[in-house]
């Protein structure tokens, strides 16, 4: 076949050329400039889900250089969102389009598969990893990953995160705002929170770029939501904040900068994960985006991909962290115990014992 129909291979630019000046190209996917400038008749994304989103765009626009240019899509469902499903409901949507759903047990070819396939399937969900086998066997979604780090999060309409906070004493209630700035975003929590027992998340504000944007700009956003929270709790509001350049305090007073020596995404995380298990902490259906970071952050994701792409669970986790910080504080800082306190608060003047076993009162 290769001297019938192919001309030649051109190994540097991995091209296919055949006799009847046609041609087959392999394309890395990584590099949004190479999707830009072509003329393809049909165009073959093999495993969509891996694929640069970015350069999936830039190739789009090329399908219109030709009257029926074709693209086919197929791939593996990702361990969490991505551009696959974004592309599954688009073309799905498109009057031209067609979706199709193949799982392994369809390849007949193979009469041996399907035992095959049982015995693995088995396998897998003795093992815990059911999730390997919807997704990888089965093509199901499945964001219930081995590898996640945070649980799903359970929202409340706002109003009832409101009367569930209501249970405790005003007095008792402490408004937060917590504040994130990273070089993309710049992320707003409101809180409220009642020491050694509960944190209700009530709203949220985010700015996703910040490129074009000052402090002085965005934090007056904020006023009518801190207002309102302050009107709901008896105490003074705490504003902290996250901000490694710690350019933000500069420019915004009241702000007290978040502890440096228990770093949030070691130790509040982890926090995080645990009050959301123990249900300790109430999420208001306003913050729904962080439903979405619960699902898609896996084990292997660095501290950098985690402060460009979950801006809500780096807040939250941060917010977490000063909450149980803020506890210790307060136990690792308390007075020992004084007998004589008791005079003082009554007014009783009197001189501290030294040697002298007498206690004498006055001057």
């Amino acid at each position: 076949m290769f001297d019938r129909y192919i001309e030649k291979v051109d190994d540097s630019r991995h091209i296919l050329k055949f006799n009847n000046g046609s041609f087959v190209k392999l394309i890395g996917t990584w590099t949004e400039a190479r999707g830009r400038g072509t003329q393809p008749d049909l165009l073959v994304y093999d495993e969509v889900q891996d694929a640069n989103p970015d350069y999936i765009e830039a190739m789009d626009s090329n399908l219109a250089a030709k009257p029926n240019a074709q693209c086919l899509m197929m791939g593996t469902p990702p361990k969490k969102r991505n551009q696959y499903e974004e592309w599954f409901e688009r073309i799905k949507n498109h009057k031209r389009g067609k979706v199709y759903h193949y799982t392994s047990y369809d390849n007949v070819s193979l009469p041996h598969l399907k035992e095959w396939l049982d015995n693995k399937r088995d396998e897998l969900i003795k093992s815990g990893k059911e999730d390997v086998w919807l997704r990888e066997y089965m093509a199901e979604l499945c964001y219930s990953s081995s590898d996640r780090i945070l649980p799903d999060a359970m929202f409340t309409e706002r109003d009832q995160v409101e009367k569930q906070a209501m249970l405790f004493h005003y007095a008792d209630r402490v408004p937060v705002l917590a504040i994130s700035v990273h070089q993309n975003y710049f992320c707003c929590v409101l809180a409220v929170m009642v020491p050694k027992k509960m944190i209700f998340i009530t709203d949220h504000l985010i700015f996703p770029q910040v490129w074009d944007q000052s402090f002085q700009g965005m934090y007056p956003h904020l006023n009518d939501k801190v207002k309102e929270l302050q009107n709901f709790c008896g105490k003074k509001i705490r504003n902290i904040v996250w901000d490694e350049s710690e350019s933000f305090v500069d420019v915004i007073s009241g702000f007290t900068k978040c502890r440096k020596d228990v770093k949030w995404q070691d130790r509040g995380i982890p926090l995080l994960r645990e009050m959301m298990i123990k249900e300790k902490i109430v999420f208001s259906r306003e913050v729904a985006d962080f439903g979405l970071e619960c699902q898609n952050m896996l084990i292997e994701e660095s501290e950098k991909d985690i402060q460009r792409n979950y801006p809500h669970v780096c807040t939250l986790s941060m917010l977490v962290n000063e909450y149980f910080a803020l506890e210790k504080v307060k136990i690792h800082s308390a007075k020992p115990f004084d007998k004589y306190e008791a005079f003082r608060e009554a007014g009783i003047p009197y001189n501290r014992p030294n040697k002298n076993p007498f206690l004498t009162f006055g001057n």
